[in-house]
């Protein structure tokens, strides 16, 4: 087990796994942690689409402060968990078209859009604060 370089934290990245994003909720209550698709931005920042009033949304807004953990779950193994800052922005259509690209197959991309992409979408942005990364291969 050793800890990841850039490089390789950039290439698990790159490949259309699916992360888990875990916010806080109100007090009382465990953090909620959901599967989501994500995006790299050109500057290799992890964004997320859904929906302006989604609960996940909601939680991001009020609290600010996210994770994200990716994980490769096949030999051999590895994960990149990203805490971090969130920056909302309404969707931009070709931010969620490159997103979308990473898991459908591109004949479908336009339908999927055309059937899922809407106004009150938003993207959200993390800016990290910490990394960890860990390979197992090691």
């Amino acid at each position: 087990m050793t800890s990841m370089t850039t490089e390789q934290i950039s290439t698990l990245l790159a490949d259309p796994h699916v992360c888990v994003l875990a916010v806080a909720q109100s007090e009382n209550r465990p953090p909620l942690a959901l599967p989501l698709w994500y995006g790299i931005d050109p500057q290799g920042q992890v964004y997320l689409w859904t929906a302006k009033g989604s609960l996940k949304a909601r939680r991001i807004r009020d609290c600010g402060l996210l994770t994200v953990t990716v994980q490769r779950d096949t030999e051999p193994y590895a994960y990149v968990s990203i805490e971090g800052t969130a920056d909302e922005q309404p969707a931009d259509r070709s931010r969620v078209r490159a997103l979308v690209a990473r898991y459908v197959p591109e004949d479908l991309v336009d339908d999927y859009l055309e059937e899922n992409f809407s106004a009150d979408g938003v993207i959200i942005t993390i800016s990290p604060t910490i990394v960890r990364a860990v390979d197992f291969s090691e």
